[in-house]
């Protein structure tokens, strides 16, 4: 495909599969915990805090399994498997009776981990001189269904509970499958790498697992999302016991804070962008996060994510 026009169009529509998907997740982060303790074996922190993580750890298991089939079968079957899967995983957990059904739901979520697959096939539907913007649309949708999912979640929680949210994000799986279907051309036949290129791309994992500077950079945004994942466990708690904010007023919070972090950091970045000094501005935002968390539970991972950030 070279012309500009149909690959904005099919990068606009890949973006609205991603944030579809990635707003059907952020959308239960800040109220998981509070409805997961109120199910059948939800007094346990251990199993409302792996009712949150195992999406994640679904999707780590899966992301580069996945990422293969799509190079040996196709694209689009392997997106459609994948949300498939997040669809009926959404739909599982809007009726768990208890936390452990939950638990099963959100790992058959997680396992619809096309993000790999999502990004692929935005590489093979357009030429080199777009693909770097279309790649900047797909990390706009995320950043903005973030965003706006905080601050809508707990609002919406106590309109619809949290079975109209599973029920909103099966919803939306189902539109991002429409999406899929009838707005994306499948890619062309070349950009579909088979059994013979096999040698060369487990070549290629070896040389990324062997990037020193690369595992110091993974460790320390698995860290920076470990600790996020586990303040969500506790935080909402945290407002309902000490601050007296039932969970339905705590977009007020989300609010407040996603757009101090946005006017922050959005400026910081483009001027990053513009200088060459990426890394630097992600050093400096793990310092501040480290510091933040000073005395706090979490300081030894925020402490880690920093000192990972400065070695990159």
């Amino acid at each position: 495909m070279t012309d500009t026009q149909d690959e904005r169009k099919v990068a606009v529509r890949l973006a609205g599969v991603f944030a579809l998907r990635m707003v059907g997740l952020f959308l239960v982060l800040p109220v998981l915990a509070d409805y997961a303790r109120l199910l059948p074996g939800g007094d346990s922190a251990s199993t409302v805090g792996l009712a949150l993580g195992v999406y994640g750890l679904t999707q780590a298991l899966l992301l580069l399994p996945l990422g293969w089939a799509s190079d040996r079968w196709g694209r689009k079957p392997i997106i459609y498997l994948g949300l498939v899967l997040f669809v009926l995983g959404g739909l599982l957990a809007a009726w768990a009776p208890t936390v452990h059904w939950l638990v099963a739901a959100r790992a058959i979520q997680g396992a619809g981990a096309i993000s790999s697959a999502v990004t692929a096939l935005v590489a093979d539907l357009t030429a080199p001189t777009f693909r770097t913007r279309a790649m900047a649309m797909i990390g706009a949708s995320i950043g903005l269904a973030f965003a706006g999912s905080l601050a809508v979640a707990p609002w919406l929680y106590g309109v619809v509970g949290m079975r109209g949210i599973f029920l909103l994000t099966a919803v939306m799986g189902v539109l991002a499958l429409v999406m899929v279907a009838r707005g994306v051309p499948n890619p062309p036949p070349a950009s579909t790498h088979g059994a013979p290129h096999g040698e060369v791309e487990r070549r290629g994992f070896a040389v990324v697992l062997r990037d020193s500077r690369l595992l110091r950079l993974d460790f320390g945004v698995f860290c920076l999302h470990f600790v996020q994942m586990a303040m969500w466990v506790v935080v909402p708690a945290l407002l309902v016991a000490q601050a007296g904010l039932p969970v339905s007023a705590h977009w007020q919070v989300y609010a407040v804070a996603v757009v101090v972090a946005l006017l922050v950091m959005v400026p910081l970045v483009i001027l990053a962008e513009k200088r060459g000094k990426i890394a630097a501005v992600y050093r400096g935002r793990c310092c501040c996060w480290s510091r933040c968390n000073w005395g706090s539970p979490c300081w030894p991972f925020s402490r880690t994510a920093a000192a990972c950030g400065r070695w990159v």
